[in-house]
């Protein structure tokens, strides 16, 4: 009893530890990901700008005739709003150079805009999938004495290394490994038998959480289910990639 106490509390301690490294990475992460899709909209709004600049650009072509060389500012009647408009100019260069200057400028704002949206899309995507391993860590966070649910956060742990959030850990191949052979031991005690003994329970266990380890989250077996008031059976992955197994291929099964 008293080495089945320790070793449980050995396991929680590091089923927290995980979680907790985990939630770190995802919460610096997101706060990367945010300031990105900040930065990029705050270059869209700039970006805005370069339709006011192409209208000035025109305002001062279509009065160069009538402006001085050497001036500092010009006034000449607003297209839109049939009010006199003051527009600034370099004294140093001929009006037709401010002009020129501004096409430019406009012009690179809305190369600007074309270069930047993707990004601002691709930064969107990426703050919604880590709130969505946000979320689903935060279910795993107590210990419940459940395997499963340590394989779901080691698979958390896969995504995270996957995703070149986090390096990964030193002992990840020698899991893998250690998952495998406890995949093959026991599907060999299995075929022996087991009949309804602890020992055959403890061996169909083994088997169902070394499966969802070693095939990366493809195997579903270890996902929450629970009953409808409909009577059917609900499945509810532990992580974002049993989630993804189960919307793109579960629900395909007739």
């Amino acid at each position: 009893m008293l080495e089945e106490y320790y070793e449980a509390l050995t396991t929680a301690e590091a089923h927290a530890q995980l979680h907790d490294k985990l939630a770190g990475t995802v919460a610096a992460a997101l706060k990367k990901a945010r300031g990105k899709v900040r930065a990029f909209e705050q270059q869209l709004k700039d970006s805005g700008r370069s339709q006011e600049l192409q209208r000035l650009a025109d305002l001062i072509t279509a009065n160069l005739y009538r402006i001085p060389a050497g001036s500092a500012t010009t006034v000449v009647e607003d297209w839109e709003t049939g009010q006199p408009l003051t527009l600034e100019l370099d004294p140093t260069k001929p009006p037709v150079a401010t002009a020129e200057a501004l096409y430019r400028k406009a012009r690179k704002l809305r190369r600007a805009v074309d270069a930047v949206q993707p990004l601002l899309d691709e930064a969107r995507a990426e703050v919604a999938y880590l709130e969505d391993v946000e979320v689903g860590l935060a279910g795993l966070k107590r210990w419940t004495g459940d395997a499963a649910d340590a394989v779901a956060l080691r698979e958390v742990q896969d995504e995270l290394v996957a995703g070149k959030y986090m390096k990964p850990p030193p002992d990840a191949a020698l899991a893998q490994k250690t998952a495998a052979r406890a995949l093959k031991a026991a599907a060999r005690a299995a075929s022996k038998g087991g009949g309804g003994s602890k020992k055959g329970t403890r061996g169909a266990a083994a088997t169902a959480t070394a499966a969802v380890a070693v095939d990366g989250g493809q195997n579903v077996t270890s996902a929450r289910r629970y009953i409808s008031p409909g009577g059917f059976t609900v499945l509810v992955g532990r992580n974002n990639k049993q989630n993804d197994v189960l919307s793109t291929q579960v629900s395909q099964w007739k």
